[in-house]
């Protein structure tokens, strides 16, 4: 029997094995699990594809219902808005035929189908008066009360109706009237304000030359005021240097006092001294003599004490020496000091009036230059104006070129708004004929006296015949208004003139 071999594994080759060892076994499946895990899978399918379906399917319904719910809507705001046009067509036709009537010529129509109408009730009323005089005359031979106060108060109402219809026309009058006072009154309120406003342009018109005056007027009174300003401070200046040399003089007259005050001083003061030193001078000779007399007289030792009285003598005599010296050496001091003051005194004014010799000079050539550079400025304002004024030259040429179109299209404007206006007033001239002409018919319908309308109408001769207007009837407001050509020539006129040099924009 052969002998094992043994080998040694790595550990990750074990780790390997160990693993390949531990993996858990694959399921055999038999045919019947197949086949249900097939059919669940198909179940499956089946099952989301419908509910793909039936979401596509409520996706649609709800476009669909959207649809037709914004449909609705629209149909219902198509209606609201025919509906609004119809009422808005109906409002202008109600309009157009009240101002209709308004007009000159249908009122006159319209009065004489009133009396159309009038006459026919007068018949009509004639002929009830007639019956009911003829019952009267029947009922007289049968009297009867109840039938009396019947008549009586039929007869009655008559009269009421007839007074409230009285009334009525006088009160419809009486708002004819007043309109027409109201138009009246309209148009001069209108011709008053067109009056204020051409007096508002007038005024503005004026305007700049009363403002260029002002500013003339106010650049005299600167110039004027600068001249009285420099007045008044050279008047200041020239009253300033005298007030100071008033007080340099007074100034040196009290230094000169003070110096003659101090030299008498020391005059006296001398005199003092010298006065002092003769009165002393005498005893000493005295005590000189008397030891002389005691010298001869007495021993030597009287002599060694007029020794020492003389030698303090000589001290005291040094003493007043030094004194002396000292008082003179001061005194040629407080000399040199106010002759050195005065000097420097006589230093500053030179230089007081050097410096004020240089400011008048600096003022002078600051007012050279301030002249310069006015002239400069002046020099450069008339450029500026020249150039402003030739700005302003093509801005008007340009200006008065679109004026010119802008009045060429207005006039292409008036003139279809008049081609318009004559169309309308024909149409109004056959509405007019047309509702003549059906009134007549009505009126020979009914039996109605047309003889009276007919003359009318033969008497009326064209539309708008009393002054009415075309602007009276409502328009589309789709077409333009009848342009104002009056405007635009005003408008023409205007031109930009060159800004004056209060105007000047900074």
């Amino acid at each position: 029997m052969l002998p094992t071999e043994e080998i040694i594994l790595s550990r990750a080759y074990w780790e390997r094995i160990q693993s390949i060892v531990n993996l858990p076994r694959s399921k055999m499946y038999t045919r019947q699990e197949m086949v249900d895990m097939n059919a669940r899978a198909q179940f499956a399918k089946l099952d989301k594809s419908y509910l793909k379906t039936q979401q596509r399917k409520r996706l649609e319904k709800l476009k669909l219902k959207e649809q037709e719910k914004k449909e609705y809507f629209n149909q219902i705001a198509a209606e609201e808005r025919e509906l609004q046009k119809q009422d808005t067509q109906k409002m202008i036709d109600k309009a157009n035929l009240m101002r209709f009537h308004q007009n000159g010529c249908v009122r006159k129509f319209n009065s004489a189908l009133q009396r159309t109408y009038v006459q026919k009730e007068n018949e009509a009323l004639i002929k009830y008066q007639q019956e009911k005089q003829r019952i009267a005359r029947e009922q007289r031979s049968q009297p009867n009360l109840e039938m009396i106060r019947e008549s009586e108060e039929a007869q009655r109402r008559e009269q009421e109706d007839a007074c409230k219809k009285q009334l009525h026309d006088r009160a419809l009058a009486a708002f004819w009237t007043e309109q027409i006072k109201e138009k009246r009154r309209q148009r001069e309120k209108k011709m008053q304000q067109e009056k204020e406003e051409r007096d508002q342009l007038r005024n503005l018109d004026e305007l700049p030359a009363q403002e260029l005056k002002n500013q003339a007027q106010r650049e005299q009174d600167s110039k004027k005021m600068y001249l009285r300003h420099m007045q008044e401070q050279m008047s200041s200046r020239k009253l300033q240097r005298e007030t100071e040399a008033q007080i340099l003089d007074k100034e040196e007259e009290v230094r000169q006092r003070h110096q003659l005050d101090k030299e008498q001083m020391l005059q006296q003061r001398k005199e003092h001294l010298a006065e002092k030193f003769r009165k002393r001078q005498i005893p000493i000779k005295t005590v000189t003599d008397k030891y002389a007399v005691r010298m001869r007289e007495q021993d030597a030792a009287r002599a060694q004490r007029e020794l020492e009285i003389s030698e303090e003598m000589a001290k005291q005599d040094a003493e007043v020496a030094k004194q002396q010296k000292e008082r003179e050496e001061k005194r040629a001091a407080v000399l040199k000091d106010i002759y050195a003051h005065r000097e420097a005194m006589i230093d500053q004014k030179k230089q007081k009036a050097k410096a004020e010799k240089e400011t008048i000079q600096n003022c002078f050539q600051a007012q050279k230059e301030a002249d310069r550079l006015f002239l400069e400025k002046q020099m450069l304002e008339a450029q500026r104006k020249r150039e402003n004024n030739k700005q302003c030259q093509i801005f008007n040429d340009n200006l008065a070129a679109l004026k010119r179109a802008h009045y060429e299209k207005l006039k292409r404007e008036e003139h279809d708004a008049e081609v318009r206006d004559a169309e309308q007033a024909a149409a109004r001239k056959k509405q007019l004929q047309d509702y003549i002409q059906s009134e007549i018919d009505k009126a020979a319908a009914s039996q109605r006296n047309a003889a009276v309308l007919l003359a009318v109408r033969t008497g009326g001769h064209g539309f708008l015949s009393d002054g009415e207007e075309p602007g009276n009837f409502i328009k589309d407001t789709s077409k333009t208004s009848k342009p104002s050509v009056l405007a635009s020539t005003l408008n023409a006129t205007t031109e930009v003139r060159p800004l004056s040099k209060d105007r000047t924009p900074n």
